[in-house]
């Protein structure tokens, strides 16, 4: 299951770091692109060594759960400027299937 989810994680990720328009409901800025690039290849890593999964997901599924709750709270404080709506529930979707990932037994 770990395997599959990092798939889906590396995939969408690395969609979105590279062809950030295509999907149409998250913004990409820059800074966005490269969090997005990296997170899609340490997910293509993770795929291939799932020893790492569970590692992978708590880090990520943390970072993105606060990358969400900042947004929300407070959108315009963000270092790489103001965070969209869709952005944050991405980040939510992304932080919640992470750690329910990262701390599934």
């Amino acid at each position: 299951m770990h395997k599959k989810l990092a798939w889906l994680f590396a995939v969408v990720f690395l969609l979105l770091g590279i062809f950030p328009d295509m999907l149409g409901v998250v913004e990409v800025s820059g800074a966005d692109r490269w969090v997005y690039l990296i997170t899609g290849l340490l997910g293509l890593y993770t795929a291939m060594k799932p020893a790492m999964s569970g590692t992978y997901f708590k880090t990520f599924g943390i970072i993105y759960a606060i990358l969400a709750v900042w947004g929300f709270a407070a959108p315009d404080s963000m270092p790489v400027g103001s965070i969209a709506a869709n952005d944050n529930w991405f980040h939510l979707v992304a932080a919640v299937l992470a750690l329910w990932a990262g701390y599934k037994k």
